[in-house]
């Protein structure tokens, strides 16, 4: 469960970051912006001070959340500006393992560094704590072990007793909350449907009463959206687990291979010439439906999704997508169209160099390193291939680098097309079901 609350991304915007910075139209040099319930000044930065810097985070977690503001003086509110790097050259994890020393639940927090009239600011801003209240957890300096802070106006001290009722309350209505809120969620699909998912260990309790297991390694990168969090700048990442998890003995975790989340071009020629094992093969026909070419490589996830060619043609119908990619998909398949191209049968200027590629194809000789001109040659040769010719684990290398290097190349014309052609052709040769039978 998250201890600490996401960081809202309005609280470091510039507007709020410029507000707390804006100078005062009477005194020249000061802030405009006494120090309150959310913002405290500090002249200097210290690492070594981090005790005395610790108590009004806490104090900040207990409260709304604040700022800590280093190079200004706390007394007159003018900005003098950091004399040392220690505040830009601090490590983050330095200050964050220290609190963690004194203080629990965690403290979120993050760092900020602004030039107001040619002189360096420091901010620490504090997020309010999801788990309240943060207690300190021993002895250090002044701090000690059990004692709560809070902000109040212009102060961080010990809390008095009705902020730490107002808090308990606070958290005994969440709980409860949470504990409404699964119990509704379990009432909709079903208590027998439901199951539990154990973020600590990665065990998945089934209302069978089985156990589901997500290897640790996985567990470890596997971050859930916190609570009112979907921040693309300042969220964590976030895994989606696509498919039907399975029972596995325990100490027998598979191998489990990530997919992107949103499915681009990219991914799916990717996936297509690594030759990866995906749970939802649909959903690369169905993206495949939304690009604007209806050349890319289809026949490869219609076999994994073990679909006959009319199973494919129905289900792309049922996409719904204004992309021409769709129709020009749909003609290929119902058309029966080939990629395949026949061998000139007498070599021409404009041929000479294709079928000097196709010979290299064929010996295995192709060079690593080709320009733009020999690479469109190469893969129109690929399509001069005989079925019996068509090798991928040797193509594939030299069709990735191709993609990746020069699939938004301009200077050449019809590259990006030449590309999807040739991986198309590799596409249909091997993976091309007929009608009625599955691939």
């Amino acid at each position: 469960m998250p201890q600490s609350s996401p960081i809202n991304p309005q609280s470091l915007s510039e507007e709020t970051i410029a507000a707390l910075l804006t100078f005062s139209l009477t005194s020249p040099g000061c802030l405009d912006r006494s120090e309150s319930s959310d913002t405290e000044y500090k002249e200097s930065f210290n690492l070594g001070s981090s005790g005395q810097y610790a108590k009004t985070m806490a104090a900040f977690a207990n409260a709304e959340g604040g700022y800590l503001i280093f190079g200004v003086k706390d007394a007159t509110y003018k900005v003098v500006g950091l004399q040392s790097d220690n505040f830009e050259k601090f490590d983050p994890q330095d200050l964050t393992m220290r609190l963690n020393t004194i203080f629990s639940p965690e403290i979120n927090w993050r760092k900020i560094i602004r030039i107001i009239e040619d002189k360096k600011v420091g901010i620490l801003y504090i997020a309010p704590a999801i788990m309240k209240p943060v207690v300190a957890k021993q002895n250090n300096g002044d701090i000690h072990e059990a004692e709560i802070f809070y902000r109040y106006a212009g102060r961080s001290e010990k809390i008095k007793y009705p902020e730490l009722q107002t808090l308990l309350e606070q958290q005994r209505y969440r709980y409860l909350n949470m504990w409404l809120e699964h119990l509704s969620k379990m009432r909709t699909i079903g208590v027998e449907n439901a199951a539990i998912l154990n973020t600590l260990d990665g065990t998945v309790t089934g209302p069978t009463g089985k156990s589901y297991v997500i290897d640790e390694v996985l567990l470890s990168k596997l971050q859930f959206i916190r609570e009112g969090e979907f921040d693309e700048i300042d969220g964590d990442p976030t895994l989606k687990l696509v498919g039907e998890m399975a029972a596995i003995p325990t100490g027998q975790i598979a191998s489990v291979r990530e997919v992107p989340v949103a499915l681009r071009l990219g991914h799916i020629i990717h996936t297509f010439l690594e030759q990866m094992e995906v749970e939802s093969p649909q959903n690369y026909v169905e993206q495949i439906c939304h690009e604007d070419s209806g050349f890319l490589p289809v026949y490869f996830f219609v076999h994994l999704a073990e679909m006959t060619l009319n199973d494919a043609i129905a289900f792309i119908r049922g996409i719904q997508t204004r992309k021409q990619g769709k129709d020009r998909l749909l003609n290929r398949l119902k058309s029966g169209y080939s990629l395949f191209v026949r061998t000139p049968a007498k070599p021409t200027p404009k041929t000479q160099s294709k079928l000097e590629m196709l010979e290299r194809i064929r010996s295995k000789q192709l060079e690593s390193e080709l320009d733009v001109t020999d690479v469109v040659a190469a893969l129109t040769a690929i399509r001069y291939l005989s079925k019996d010719e068509v090798d991928l684990t040797y193509l594939s290398p030299f069709l990735t680098r191709w993609f990746d290097i020069y699939y938004t190349d301009r200077s050449v014309i019809n590259v990006a097309d030449s590309l999807r052609r040739a991986i198309c052709y590799v596409d249909e040769v091997l993976f091309k079901p007929s009608l009625s039978a599955k691939s």
